[in-house]
Formats: structure tokens, sequence, C-alpha cells
């Protein structure tokens, strides 16, 4: 039975990045690269899995331990939802869950399980308070900029104090990237402006290219 023309081209094209790739040609292993070269989800099955997880989810039938491997899926809305299921249980138990995913450093997805916990409408907050503190002395500098980008939209006393405590007990890289990612707007000059005063040169001409990039710009 012949192939459909827009068929041929999706093999053809997921043929080519595998031998791009390094892996074996079609001729070395025909059986293991048309696994290889078959379009994700061709017929379905990938969506028919996350279909399936969802629906595990909701109907209760993914016991507690289903529920907790199930946060470090790839699909922000398989782990949402497990999320969620899991705190109508028992919310300290979901909060740390969800926390050690965050804090597994092997673990791909332990970005979307932060914004998870930043996003989840029942929260335990002082739990979320003490993983964004903790956050911006990670190795991961994308989880470290989410958490003060999280700070800095909270603009509550709270998260004040723990920015300014990282302003002035970080390191130096921690410094620099705060500078560099909290922005412009009014309620962030304060850390802006007392970084002008920082001990690192970076820092404070980071600063100073914020607050005054008319100046930084004709330096240059």
């Amino acid at each position: 039975m012949s192939q459909q023309p827009g068929r041929r081209s999706q093999i053809a094209v997921a043929v080519l990045a595998v031998v791009a790739a390094g892996l074996p040609s079609l001729a070395d292993d025909p059986i293991d690269v048309r696994a290889a070269a078959q379009p994700a989800g061709a017929d379905g099955v990938d969506s028919r899995q996350q279909a399936a997880k969802l629906e595990a989810i909701q109907n209760g039938s993914a016991d507690t331990k289903k529920l907790k491997a199930l946060l470090r899926d790839h699909d922000p809305v398989i782990a949402g939802a497990a999320l969620q299921a899991l705190s109508a249980g028992n919310r300290d138990e979901a909060m740390e869950a969800i926390l050690q995913v965050i804090d597994d450093t092997t673990e791909p997805v332990r970005l979307q399980a932060f914004q998870l916990l930043l996003d989840a409408p029942d929260a335990d907050q002082t739990v979320v308070a003490r993983a964004l503190a903790k956050a911006l002395k990670d190795q991961d500098s994308a989880l470290v900029v989410r958490a003060i980008q999280e700070l800095v939209g909270r603009d509550d006393p709270e998260s004040a104090a723990t920015l300014r405590d990282a302003l002035r007990e970080g390191d130096a890289e921690l410094r620099l990237l705060i500078v560099k990612s909290v922005g412009t707007g009014d309620n962030v000059r304060q850390y802006l402006s007392d970084a002008l005063h920082d001990v690192d040169p970076r820092v404070r001409k980071a600063a100073e290219a914020v607050l005054f990039p008319t100046r930084a710009n004709s330096i240059d």
C-alpha cells in the first residue's frame, strides 16, 4: 500500500535528522532507524498516553505514589493536575513532594516544578517563601532568575527583605544577576540604588547602566 506524499516527507525529514545526529543509517539498521524516524505522536500514541494520565488523575484512579511520579511529567498540564490532586488530599504532603522535585538537581523538569509551586492556588505561602529564598542560592541560573522575578513581582515586605538580604550577603555573581534581572520598575529602584555602592565594579556598572542608560551609552 503506497504512502501519502505528506507521510513520505515527514519520514524523510525525520531520517535526515537521525543521520545528522550521527545515528546509524537506514542501510546499517533499517528497523532502528525507522523507529527513530517515526514522527512524535504520529499515530496519536503520545497524546493518548497523556490523555490517559490526565483521566487517571481526574477520576481518582491514580494513587499517591503515581501522583508523585507524575509531578515529574514533561507536560505541565499533567504535572499541575497531579499537584492539585495531591494537595486536595494532603496539602503538606503535596508541598513536600513538589519540593523534592525542585531539589533534585538531576531532574530536567525542576524549573517547571518550581513554576507549578508558584502558581498553585492553595500553596502554603510559608513554603513558597522559603523555596524562593533557597532558589536564589541554586546553581541553575534559570531557577535563580525566576525566583528574582517572582520576588520582585510579589512586592511584599518579606519578598523585598529576601532580595535586600541577597544583595547584601549573596556572592558577586548573585548580586550581578539580581541587578540584571529585577527590571526597571519604580519598586526596584532602591535595589539598584543600593547596588551603585557595591564592592564589585561589575555590579556597580550594571546598576548604573539600568538607572542611567543615557550616561552608560555616552561612555560606551
